[in-house]
């Protein structure tokens, strides 16, 4: 029998409103970036054992974690020999989604390899049973996953996502069709991991932290707001310049509330306050938090190069150069990196 293998890829996120309280209850919108994450898995003719890339000891550790996971739910897998190996360009721990791109992407690419092999000819797996198995693995990275972040890596472009309040189970979705977004993107170093800053904020709320609970219901009204004013903004007579500034607004406006929360930190707010006086229309953090990703809404591509070479300038300064910043156009018919000044 020829040896089998299996190979799948799957983009990074930027998450537009809704972190964090999502995990409550409350609806969240993000969108696909056309960075990408590749596995292939390849049987080897060696008797038994997993061939890993080489990896940093935290993020071997998650990885092999990941691979005990397979093992656990197809049996089969640990009874052969394996190389597995990764390439990516999604920025890692900076809020991207770069974990959940890999657990789609090797999930993918597990189920594509056992199909080929054992039911040639049939389709891998159904998009719920992908994305459950996904989100499963997600877990492993940050203890509590909404689900979010593995459906924009699985669904791609840009989506709204709902919880029906069942513990456990994933979103809702619904593919939003906004008209024409532009972006300034980028990071920053963050103070922590994604699983800190999601256990802290649990812990918050569990004690019933007044100014907590009303930052998360706030940022789940933000949320419910942004997918009206996405989903209106393709009607005729709704001005380019008039959607640009209400997403602006309700970026700045969620923002405040995930600073209230201890979720920025003294550099991200910096780079922020010079993209605004740039000319961004509103911006704010974008994920876990305590830094990482972030996002500035601009009105027209002018204003945006203006913003990306305002913030060019203050991460040279703060010697953050080599860190992600892309303008980034999204349409109805497919984001585009418009322009870029450090590699991911």
């Amino acid at each position: 029998m020829a040896l089998s293998a299996g190979s799948a890829e799957s983009p990074g996120k930027l998450l537009l409103f809704g972190e964090h309280a999502a995990l409550y209850g409350y609806p969240a919108v993000g969108m696909s970036l056309p960075w990408y994450t590749r596995v292939t898995i390849r049987e080897e003719r060696s008797a038994s054992g997993w061939n890993l890339p080489f990896l940093a000891e935290d993020d071997r550790s998650r990885l092999w974690d990941l691979v005990k996971l397979m093992f656990e739910l197809f049996p089969v897998l640990s009874r052969k020999a394996y190389n597995l190996a990764i390439e990516s360009n999604i920025p890692q721990g900076l809020g991207f989604g770069s974990s959940a791109a890999l657990c789609v992407a090797f999930v993918k690419a597990i189920l594509i390899m056992l199909t080929k092999r054992f039911f040639p000819g049939a389709r891998a797996a159904d998009l719920d049973r992908l994305w459950a198995l996904a989100n499963r693995a997600e877990h492993l990275f940050h203890g509590m996953a909404s689900g979010i972040d593995t459906g924009i890596s699985l669904l791609g472009q840009m989506h709204g996502f709902h919880f029906d309040g069942k513990p456990g189970a994933l979103p809702r979705h619904c593919g939003v069709e906004a008209g024409d977004l532009i972006l300034v993107v980028g990071a920053v170093p963050r103070d922590g991991d994604a699983k800190r800053h999601i256990a802290g904020l649990s812990e918050r709320l569990a004690a019933r932290d007044p100014a907590a609970e009303f930052s998360i219901a706030r940022l789940g009204e933000i949320a419910h707001e942004a997918l009206d004013v996405l989903g209106q903004s393709g009607v005729e007579g709704n001005s380019p310049q008039d959607f640009a500034a209400s997403i602006g607004r309700l970026a700045d406006a969620a923002d405040q509330e995930l600073h209230a929360l201890g979720l920025s930190n003294d550099i991200l707010r910096r780079v922020l306050a010079h993209g605004r006086a740039a000319g961004a229309m509103g911006g704010k953090v974008s994920g876990a938090g305590g830094g990482g990703a972030f996002y500035l809404v601009a009105r027209n591509m002018d204003d945006a190069r203006a913003i990306h070479a305002a913030l060019s300038c203050v991460l040279r300064e703060l010697g953050l150069a080599g860190h992600p910043l892309i303008i980034v156009r999204r349409t109805k018919n497919a984001t585009r990196i418009e322009e870029t000044s450090a590699r991911a």
